[in-house]
């Protein structure tokens, strides 16, 4: 398991109200691969607050290549 800085690179799956559910993110780590589809922690999922593509996240990766976008740096 592993906590990453890194960068929303796709949202891939919307759900019925288009807020994002599944996004890929690029890590900032040497040689880091686009990832696979990470969940979006819920409160990054609504209006303003919604991740976006292009913003710097906080990522925890397990060992399997799943994952999950927790937060944005500043914590928000």
């Amino acid at each position: 398991m592993s906590a990453f800085l890194a960068t929303v690179s796709s949202i891939e799956e919307r759900d019925e109200g288009g807020r994002p559910v599944t996004a890929r993110v690029l890590p900032h780590l040497a040689g880091g691969g686009v990832s696979m589809p990470f969940a979006v922690f819920r409160p990054l999922r609504d209006g303003d607050d919604a991740v976006r593509v292009g913003e710097e996240v906080i990522c925890l990766q397990l060992a399997d290549g799943s994952g999950l976008i927790l937060s944005r740096p500043d914590g928000s």
